[in-house]
C-alpha cells in the first residue's frame, strides 16, 4: 500500500513522513501514525492500527522516528524475501 501511494503521488517516503508529522518533532506519535495507517489502509480496524503502531514503535515510547520506520520497512522487506525464497519448504 505504501509503495502504491508513493508511486501514485510521486512522493518520497520522507515527504510522506513529514506530511504526517504534524508537530514537526521528527517523530510520528500514536495519533499521527494512526492517520498514516488509515490513509494507507482505510479498512484498518482499531486493533490492526494498534498492531502496526506496536510493530513500528521501535523503542516502545509510542513514537516512530523516520529511522525506525526505515528500519521496520527494511526488516519487513527482508522477511518477505526470505519467505518467497523458502516458499513450500521448512526452514
Amino acid at each position: 500500500a505504501l509503495d502504491e501511494y508513493l508511486k501514485s503521488n510521486v512522493m518520497r517516503l520522507t515527504d510522506v513522513f513529514n506530511q504526517f508529522d504534524a508537530d514537526n518533532n521528527g517523530a510520528l506519535d500514536r495519533a499521527e501514525l494512526a492517520r498514516l495507517i488509515k490513509m494507507l489502509l482505510p479498512e484498518s480496524t482499531p486493533d490492526a492500527i494498534l498492531y502496526f503502531q506496536t510493530m513500528l514503535g521501535g523503542e516502545g515510547d509510542g513514537e516512530v522516528t523516520f529511522k525506525e520506520l526505515i528500519h521496520s520497512i527494511k526488516e519487513g522487506t527482508a522477511a518477505i524475501s526470505r519467505c518467497a525464497r523458502g516458499a513450500g519448504r521448512w526452514a
